[in-house]
């Protein structure tokens, strides 16, 4: 499955501290072998600084971070999204 995250309210917080529990989600279904886009509404570069520094941006993790927008990472289809918003972005899609 394609599972996707939004960072900023999803995987950190508004003081860009780590939200470990979805975190913890991420990590379960790295490890289960699906593929992981991490995206932003803040750009291609803000979604990579945050994979670093959470430490997704070395092998095994296959994890992608979106160009632009909600629109970007809806193009790659996931089947699941978690967002701090409703969006209609995956098959289903979970409001943290």
């Amino acid at each position: 499955m394609i599972i996707a995250f939004d960072v900023d309210y999803t995987l950190v917080n508004s003081m860009n501290a780590p939200l470990y529990a979805n975190i913890d989600i991420l990590r379960w279904f790295l490890t289960r072998g699906h593929r992981i886009i991490i995206w932003s509404g803040g750009g291609k570069d803000y979604a990579e600084m945050w994979c670093r520094k959470l430490g997704f941006d070395r092998p095994p993790y296959d994890v992608i971070c979106s160009e632009k927008t909600k629109e970007a990472a809806a193009e790659l289809k996931p089947d699941i999204c978690f967002d701090d918003e409703m969006v209609d972005l995956a098959k289903v899609n979970i409001q943290i």
